[in-house]
């Protein structure tokens, strides 16, 4: 499924993956009610699809000081269809600064889960570190984050899906020592 902007270009992109579907949000205008629209068509097409992820530039929950307040302007659109969609996992980057959420409610709440984590309920938000080695931020704390991890080295996160797990593992490019893991079980 795609969508295309007045531009000609991709919008929106969702793509089915084992048991999964990446829903892909092209934000370079706050088209918010088109977005969520895609997100709606796209889950009642595949209402069988045991994984919802979606992944996006610009992150809702992070750790770098200076993002803070786009994130927390941007945050209210999340919050209105991660719940609403039953999506798993929101996966963003721009911040180059790694960080993972506990698993955040409807209203904003979060909920903290071992590994793994069964059946959690809420969304867990993924922001990316720099897989070039070319800019990294020092994260700063927040309530919300489960891990805040800052290497002056590049990561790079592999997401492994089977039909009842979901692991999200990050690792030190270089070394490939594990610098975060988690999977949740359905």
């Amino acid at each position: 499924i795609a969508k295309r902007s007045k531009r000609n270009k991709p919008s929106n992109i969702s793509k089915l993956y084992k048991a999964s579907r990446f829903i892909q949000l092209v934000i370079d205008e706050v088209k918010w009610g088109e977005h969520e629209q895609f997100i709606a068509d796209t889950c009642a097409a595949n209402p069988d699809v045991k994984w919802r992820i979606v992944c996006s530039h610009y992150s809702p929950y992070n750790s770098y000081q200076d993002y803070l307040e786009n994130a927390k302007r941007i945050r209210p659109y999340y919050l209105s269809f991660t719940s609403k969609y039953d999506i798993d996992l929101v996966m963003c980057g721009h911040d180059h600064s790694y960080m993972r959420s506990n698993f955040i409610q409807a209203d904003g709440s979060y909920k903290e889960y071992e590994s793994p984590a069964v059946n959690p309920e809420g969304t867990m938000y993924l922001t990316l570190s720099s897989s070039s080695g070319s800019l990294f931020h020092n994260p700063t704390a927040q309530n919300e984050a489960a891990v805040a991890k800052k290497l002056k080295k590049p990561q790079v996160t592999d997401i492994q899906i089977t039909d009842n797990s979901l692991k999200v593992k990050t690792y030190e490019a270089e070394s490939w020592e594990v610098v975060d893991e988690f999977e949740i079980q359905k």
